[in-house]
């Protein structure tokens, strides 16, 4: 599985890749702006995009909207400590703060919809 995560928290993206990491991703990526991330997006084939919401510049709602409408198979998980973010179009929702328990159930949900 090839996983990018977005934060503009670098503490959040090196921590969140060294938990995956953990649990044996083939690969994880991380970009601290959505505006990487979409770049990423259009030179690499990912399976799950895990992104924080509120980011500076193009936020993670706008990410996730771009990302729709021209890859729309990626699977999308928004971590977010907002309620509202579980409107958002994404396949899974992690809340902040969350567990290395927590990652691992959504890197399972990932799979098991054949990401």
């Amino acid at each position: 599985m090839k996983i990018l995560w977005v934060d503009d928290n670098k503490m959040l993206t090196e921590l969140g890749k060294a938990l995956l990491e953990r649990l044996n991703i083939d690969e994880v990526d991380v970009a601290n702006s959505a505006e990487e991330a979409w770049q990423m997006i259009g030179r690499k084939k990912y399976n799950l995009l895990i992104t924080d919401l509120e980011m500076p510049g193009l936020s993670g709602y706008e990410l996730i909207e771009m990302i729709r409408q021209k890859f729309n198979k990626l699977k999308i998980a928004a971590v977010s400590g907002w309620g509202e973010a579980q409107a958002v179009k994404t396949d899974f929702f992690l809340a902040k703060p969350f567990s290395g328990g927590d990652l691992k159930n959504l890197i399972d949900m990932a799979a098991a919809a054949h990401c």
